[in-house]
């Protein structure tokens, strides 16, 4: 009797410590799982601080973090001429890496900025997705050259593995990043793109417009040109309206230039020039181009060249 009592009593110690083993294991794995990293780089290097702590300098390898969302300032080190500090909101995803890039420029305008980590959100089990936000938004997204749409986008099962990302907008430089995309997972990339200051608009209020059209004659000189920049391809597709979606109607060479006839939401409304070997392929008299892909110029040497021929008939005439 005494024996059966004594093994049920160790049976019982044993099955309670089983028990508190496993409730232990547990715990230990839900707290790793509540731990990721951030990658911190900048230029130039910067004092990094997470939550008002100092945590080092730029470059920054793999920093451990519970999981959760930290407010990181940098701060350019020793005396930096025109560079200003940034900070903003940056989250940390269990048994994950957040990779911040910040290009710190002379004001918030100025500076660019990469955040990219993985959502919580599950996907195709073979596959990832990608979200793209930009700030300012609307910027045209290629996803290894090929375009993909205007910001933001959300792309469905990209293939697994490395990837390049790179976001273009008139008046701001264009900002590639490389990315890795993992199967069953959801990577959210943040672009903040930085203010191209010696690009010019041509957009003019309402009240200089008239009056430089009143006080303007109407030459060649005064008209707004562009000309195509180079492009992977060595040509830049002439669309129907203002946007991916609109028909292709031709595709013009690169260097070509051409008149400015509109200009909407990133998009250029061009005239044919009349130059047939400025054409790829198709034809047009009007259409449109994407602004990320021409530079504005003073003065066109093809409408120069008109000008003085049409000068040299008008002198012949008389």
């Amino acid at each position: 009797m005494r024996v059966k009592i004594l093994i049920i009593v160790v049976l019982s110690i044993a099955f309670g410590l089983v028990i508190l083993f496993r409730g232990a294991l547990f715990s230990l794995f839900q707290k790793q799982q509540q731990v990721g990293r951030v990658i911190i780089e900048s230029s130039p290097s910067a004092s990094i601080f997470i939550n008002d702590n100092d945590v080092g300098r730029t470059p920054l390898q793999s920093f451990q973090l519970d999981v959760g969302e930290y407010n990181v300032k940098l701060i350019p080190e020793g005396i930096v001429q025109n560079t200003d500090s940034w900070q903003g909101k940056v989250p940390v995803k269990p048994n994950s890496d957040t990779f911040l890039s910040v290009n710190l420029g002379k004001n918030a305008a100025t500076t660019a900025v990469s955040l990219i980590y993985f959502d919580d959100q599950k996907t195709n089990k073979e596959k990832g997705n990608i979200i793209i936000e930009t700030d300012p938004a609307g910027a045209i997204i290629f996803l290894d050259n090929d375009e993909k749409g205007v910001s933001p986008v959300n792309l469905v099962d990209v293939p697994v593995g490395e990837h390049e990302i790179k976001a273009s907008l008139p008046f701001f430089f264009s900002r590639s990043v490389n990315v890795r995309v993992v199967e069953n997972k959801v990577l959210r990339v943040k672009l903040k793109l930085a203010l191209d200051e010696s690009q010019k608009r041509i957009d003019l209020p309402e009240s200089e417009a008239t009056e430089s059209a009143e006080t303007k004659d109407s030459t060649a000189e005064d008209k707004v040109y562009v000309k195509i920049k180079p492009t992977s391809t060595g040509w830049l597709r002439v669309r129907s309206s203002a946007g991916l979606s609109g028909q292709e109607l031709a595709k013009v060479k690169v260097g070509s230039e051409f008149e400015v006839l509109e200009e909407s939401n990133g998009w250029y409304k061009i005239k044919f020039n009349g130059n047939e070997n400025d054409l790829e392929s198709g034809e047009f008299d009007e259409g449109w181009i994407s602004a990320s892909y021409a530079d504005k110029v003073e003065a066109s040497s093809q409408s120069s060249n008109k000008a003085d021929q049409t000068n040299t008939a008008t002198d012949s005439a008389r």
